[in-house]
Parts: structure tokens; sequence; C-alpha cells
């Protein structure tokens, strides 16, 4: 689920206390590791939705495809093509 205001990523999750907390999605870079919070842009593509990233530190290009709230693959932009990570 996308946070309307700021499109950053949030799960509602079970916590230890049995109740429903919501959790903030963080992205690791595939190149530096930073964690990202927000997409730059977000798609439907069939049962898959992708969101493209721009690292903030080191500039990396890449795309993280979720299906049914689970990480399916990434794909990171290098050499001019996106290459499966």
């Amino acid at each position: 689920m996308a946070h309307a205001a700021e499109n950053i990523q949030v799960l509602n999750v079970l916590n230890s206390n049995g109740l429903i907390s919501p959790v903030v999605v963080m992205v690791q870079c595939p190149k530096c590791k930073k964690e990202l919070t927000r997409p730059n842009k977000t798609w439907k593509y069939r049962e898959l939705t992708a969101e493209f990233y721009i690292c903030s530190n080191c500039g990396t290009r890449f795309r993280e495809y979720v299906k049914n709230g689970k990480h399916s693959f990434t794909l990171m932009f290098k050499d001019g093509h996106y290459r499966k990570v």
C-alpha cells in the first residue's frame, strides 16, 4: 500500500501485542546499499507492480518488481541495459 501524500511504501503488520501497526518499507540500492523509501515512479506490469528508483547516494537506477505484496525480483540499469540482480 502506498501512502498517497508522499508515496512512501507502508505495510500494515501484526505486532507482538496482536495489534496492526503501519511499517515503512525500505528498499536498498543494489550497488551502495543505501535505504530508500520512495520510488521515483510506480506502475502496473501485468500481475506485477514495478517501482523505479534512482539512488540519491550513488545515482544507480533500478527497478523493484512486486507481486501480491512480496518482492519478486530487481533489475539494475548498467551499461545501457537493465540486468537482473
